[in-house]
């Protein structure tokens, strides 16, 4: 039976998942086109599966991690998509409406 690597208790997880780093920042590059968007989510992704992760096999750990590079992107473009808006007000806009809509137009009609 194999012994569970917990990467927080080995320094060999760290010799583990060190190689793949070139590899996270190339698929982030290719993503976002921004070589420090791409380390820092590639530093993200690597703090994350040290974290948590427990592999039998380097095998596993690479395909936990690259798993671990696609949520995280799907993650960063919802993220993007829900907290870039940008939302101004037009007070001239706003009160002509007011003024359309008014209860006392609306009565007449």
């Amino acid at each position: 039976m194999r012994a569970h690597l917990k990467a927080a208790d080995s320094p060999d997880s760290i010799a583990l998942v060190a190689p793949l780093r070139p590899a996270l920042v190339k698929y982030f590059l290719r993503k976002c086109g921004s070589a420090p968007e791409a380390e820092d989510l590639a530093q993200d992704v690597l703090e994350r599966a040290l974290s948590k992760a427990r592999w039998e096999t380097a095998e596993q750990a690479k395909g936990y991690i690259f798993r671990i590079a696609v949520n995280r992107w799907h993650d960063r473009n919802r993220r993007s998509l829900t907290h870039g808006v940008v939302v101004e007000w037009d007070d001239a806009a706003s009160f002509a409406q007011a003024e359309e809509s008014s209860p006392e137009r609306v009565l007449k009609q």
